[in-house]
């Protein structure tokens, strides 16, 4: 016979402690390896645990409350005694919680190495893992969806979080561009491509440098990013934020826009009770015509809206009823007699781009009633044969 008085030993691998496992990285089998130098083992018990409280019942299939007490399950061996495993069905994990795995072996001299029952209710000494299957998030918060631009960015951020818990380990970021000049529409490596990888990679509290970019007026942009967790769960199943309010469809447009003035449109007013005009932002990617601003001057002051005013330059916001024509009411007791006005117009876009060079007419306000005199025949002629022409 063999005399053993020697404590048989066992490790958990699997689950390994801290790990994060899911959907792309299953944890089917729990198991690991056991030795004894002197009767061999014979046999290993584990205890899956839900750290809420509740146990792992591998005969029903179920989870137990802890006031049931701890529940050993016992484990298959492999032929040679050095290694062992057990297997759970996937679905009796939940997302978003932690386990622990405790491992007890037996020799055949009935030598055992265990752990106390308060070290398995404490949650201390076992391998713990995360079961996550949601998919992590991630955000691009610069340049924010939405949004027209007049400069070309030189950073791109964003920020990430997994609801599963086990914590976003990478990005990966997608450039593209509208129109696709060339048929060449994503940023890869430096240059503007027809390639969709995913080729960059940026961290969880993401900025990523967008300096090096050939940026263009008149062209639209969306940022991508996809996001994995250290579950090996990720973003969209592989499509990332696309399509979603997460990922970012911003515009540049650097080009002014325009306006034009049809009143005044004649040299004389008697009475101009609206001013008015057209306005223009045309490219196919503008952001569109906000405002239009005027300026009404006299030669002397400059009209605030409200009084006339002795300074500098003064405009006046119109009213826009459409993105394509202004106007302004202005009482008529404005104009003065015999006077000529300078009228100009700047109109401002959604990126905050405005008219360089104001569009300018003038008029005269003509109230004046004209004279006619009678200068042949002179006043007092008499005895005209016939009237003289």
């Amino acid at each position: 016979f063999i005399y053993d008085v020697s404590l048989p030993t066992t490790t958990v691998f699997k689950p390994v402690s801290d790990g994060k496992y899911g959907k792309n990285n299953l944890l089917t089998t729990i198991s690991g390896t056991c030795s004894d130098t002197g009767s061999s083992v014979n046999k290993v018990d584990v205890v899956l645990k839900n750290i809420d409280g509740y146990y792992f019942d591998p005969i029903t299939q179920t989870w137990k409350d802890a006031v049931d007490g701890i529940i050993w399950s016992t484990t298959t061996l492999t032929a040679d005694y050095t290694t062992w495993y057990v297997m759970v069905s996937t679905t009796k994990y939940t997302s978003g919680v932690d386990y622990m795995v405790w491992a007890r072996v037996y020799d055949n001299a009935g030598n055992l190495s265990t752990y106390p029952n308060s070290t398995i209710e404490r949650n201390t000494g076992g391998n713990k893992f995360r079961w996550d299957t949601a998919n992590p998030n991630s955000y691009v918060n610069y340049i924010s969806s939405g949004r027209y631009i007049n400069f070309y960015p030189q950073t791109l951020s964003g920020t990430s979080d997994d609801p599963g818990g086990s914590g976003v380990s990478a990005i990966k970021l997608r450039l593209k561009r509208d129109p696709a000049d060339g048929g060449l529409p994503w940023w890869v490596g430096g240059a503007w491509q027809n390639d969709t990888q995913w080729y960059y990679t940026v961290t969880p509290g993401w900025s990523w440098g967008s300096a090096g970019v050939t940026w263009q007026d008149n062209h639209q942009y969306t940022v991508l990013t996809r996001a994995q967790d250290n579950a090996a769960n990720i973003e969209g199943d592989g499509a990332g934020n696309e399509n979603t309010v997460r990922a970012s469809v911003f515009t540049i447009d650097m080009s002014s826009p325009t306006t034009t003035i049809a009143a005044p449109g004649l040299p004389y007013y008697q009475n101009l009770s609206t001013l008015s005009g057209g306005s223009s932002d045309p490219n196919t990617y503008a952001s569109g015509v906000k405002g239009v601003d005027i300026s009404i001057y006299d030669g002397t002051k400059y009209f605030n809206g409200t009084n006339w005013v002795i300074g500098s330059e003064t405009y006046i916001k119109a009213s826009t009823p459409t993105t394509t024509t202004w106007q302004y009411v202005i009482n008529t007791s404005t104009w003065t007699d015999s006077t000529t006005y300078y009228i100009k117009t700047k109109s401002y876009d959604f990126a905050t781009n405005t008219q360089t060079v104001a569009t300018a007419e003038q008029f005269i306000c003509d109230r004046s009633s004209p004279t006619a005199y009678t200068t042949n025949p002179p006043d007092g002629t008499t005895g005209l044969a016939q009237l003289p022409t």
